[in-house]
C-alpha cells in the first residue's frame, strides 16, 4: 500500500506542479477546465473516471464579513475530501454521504477574497461534490449567505485506472475473507428456512468479476455450506438512484438489475423489484419497511404456499410486426396495468439496427403492449426501465412493479 501510494503521488499532476501546494490562493487555475457545482464529474466532465480532482473557486466578500469567522458548507462530496480556504486546512471527510460543514477561522478570512480548495478522491461510481441534501453556500454574520452554486474550476490529479490496482487492504469490512469467516461461517451449524439478501450497489460500477457469476455463485455456495441446494434465496432488485437523464443512455444500474434478474434462473430463488421507492440522493433509501414487504410477498407465496401475488409483470415473448415491436406478459396477478401515462414514453424506448434508442410510444391491449417510436421504421430492440434512476409504469392490478428488462444483449450500451 506504502508503494501504491507512492506511485499515486508522483502521477498527480496537480500535487507534482504544485510542489504540493495546491491549496495556495495564488495558484494560477486559468488553464483548468470549469465546472458547474453540485454535479459529479465523471457524469459530464470526465466520463466515467474515478481518481483525484480539485477543485478552487475564489469568493469575492462584502467588507463586514472580512476578519469574521464563517461556515462553509459544501454538502456531500463523493467520495472523500480534503478543504482548505486561503491556505489554511478546515476540514477533511471520508464517506460519499456526509454532509461538509466546515468552519473558517477569522484568521484565514484575513482579506476581500476567499479562495476555496478542495481536493476530491472517488474510488468508485459517481464522484464530486455533488451537495445531496445541503446546496454549497458560504454562511457569515446574522446568518447571512453567499451561494456557491455555480461556476467552479477543476483540473485531475490522477486518473485510478491509468495505476497499478490498489492493493487490498488488511484492515476494512472489505477485505478478502472477512466476511464469510465473521459473518456467514458461524452460523452453518444451524438450520435455517432460507436467506434474504440486500446488496449490488458496490458492484455497478466494479471491474471485478461480473454480477451475473457472483449472485448465483454466492446462492450455491450458501446452500453447499448448509447442505440445502433447495435453500430458499430471496435478494432485493436495486433500486432508483441518482439523477434522473431526460435522454436513453448507458446504465451501470440497469445492467446490474438485469444480472440480479437474470439469476432467478436458479430454482427456489425471488426478486423484490424496488426501483420505484428509492432515492435519488441516498444509495441506502430509509424506506426499508416496503423492502421487507416485497420479500414476505415471496416467501409467503413460494415458501409457505399462500395464493397471493408476489410479482409484478414478467416479459414472456416478442415479435416485431412492421414499425412497432409487440410484447407479451405474464402479469403474474389477473391483468397488466400501465400507471403515469405521462412517463410512459421515457420509461419505453425503441432503437432499431443503430443501437441508438428513442423514447417510445406504448399503447396496451390485454396483457400486450405495442411499442413504437416514429424515429425508428425498423425496430430491433425494445427496453423498460434503463435507466439508473428509471420511472416504473409497468404493474400489475395487484399493485406490484415489473421488473426493468431488456429485448437486446448489445454490449455498446
Amino acid at each position: 500500500m506504502a508503494e501504491w501510494n507512492r506511485v499515486a503521488e508522483q502521477q498527480d499532476q496537480v500535487k507534482t506542479a504544485t510542489q504540493g501546494e495546491w491549496f495556495a490562493p495564488q495558484l494560477d487555475k486559468s488553464t483548468w477546465s470549469t465546472i458547474t457545482i453540485p454535479s459529479f464529474f465523471d457524469q459530464n466532465l470526465f466520463p466515467g473516471m474515478d481518481g483525484v480532482v480539485y477543485f478552487g473557486k475564489d469568493v469575492a466578500l462584502p467588507a463586514h464579513w472580512q476578519g469574521k469567522p464563517l461556515k462553509l458548507i459544501l454538502g456531500a462530496i463523493d467520495d472523500n475530501d480534503i478543504t482548505y480556504v486561503n491556505g489554511t486546512k478546515v476540514g477533511e471527510t471520508v464517506g460519499y454521504n456526509q454532509i461538509r460543514k466546515y468552519t473558517v477561522p477569522a484568521a484565514a478570512n484575513n482579506g476581500g477574497l476567499l479562495h476555496i480548495a478542495v481536493r476530491v478522491f472517488d474510488g468508485a461510481g459517481d464522484g464530486g461534490i455533488y451537495g445531496g441534501t445541503e446546496q454549497p453556500r458560504l454562511e457569515g454574520p446574522n446568518g447571512e449567505q453567499i451561494s456557491l452554486v455555480g461556476d467552479w474550476k477543476c483540473k485531475v490529479g490522477y486518473d485510478l485506472t491509468k495505476l497499478p490496482a490498489k492493493p487490498n487492504a488488511m484492515e476494512g469490512p472489505n477485505r478478502p475473507t472477512v466476511l464469510y469467516n465473521a459473518m456467514v461461517k458461524p452460523f452453518v451449524d444451524l438450520k435455517i428456512k432460507g436467506a434474504i439478501w440486500y446488496q449490488g450497489e458496490s458492484n455497478a460500477d466494479s471491474k471485478d468479476a461480473p454480477y451475473e457469476q457472483l449472485l448465483p455463485a454466492l446462492i450455491q455456495g450458501w446452500r453447499q455450506q448448509w447442505n440445502n441446494e433447495k435453500m430458499p434465496f430471496y435478494f432485493v432488485q436495486l433500486a432508483n438512484y441518482k439523477e434522473k437523464k431526460s435522454a436513453p443512455q448507458s446504465s451501470s444500474w440497469a445492467r446490474l438489475r438485469e444480472a440480479q434478474r437474470q439469476t432467478l434462473k436458479l430454482p427456489y430463488t425471488g426478486m423484490a423489484v424496488i426501483a420505484d421507492i428509492g432515492d435519488v440522493v441516498d444509495i441506502h433509501p430509509k424506506n426499508k419497511q416496503d423492502v421487507g414487504r416485497r420479500l414476505g410477498w415471496i416467501a409467503t407465496a413460494q415458501l409457505y404456499g399462500k395464493k397471493i401475488p408476489y410479482s409484478g409483470p414478467v416479459l414472456e415473448h416478442w415479435i416485431t410486426k412492421g414499425t412497432e415491436m409487440q410484447l407479451s406478459f405474464n402479469p403474474m396477478g389477473k391483468k397488466l396495468v400501465l400507471k403515469d401515462a405521462d412517463k410512459l414514453k421515457g420509461s419505453f424506448t425503441i432503437a432499431g439496427a443503430d443501437q441508438v434508442f428513442y423514447p417510445a410510444e406504448v399503447k396496451q391491449v390485454g396483457n400486450k403492449l405495442i411499442v413504437s417510436a416514429k424515429e425508428v421504421l425498423s425496430p430491433v430492440a425494445v427496453r423498460y426501465g434503463w435507466a439508473d434512476n428509471p420511472d416504473l409504469t409497468l404493474y400489475n392490478d395487484a399493485g406490484i412493479a415489473g421488473s426493468p428488462f431488456r429485448t437486446d444483449d448489445w454490449t455498446k450500451n
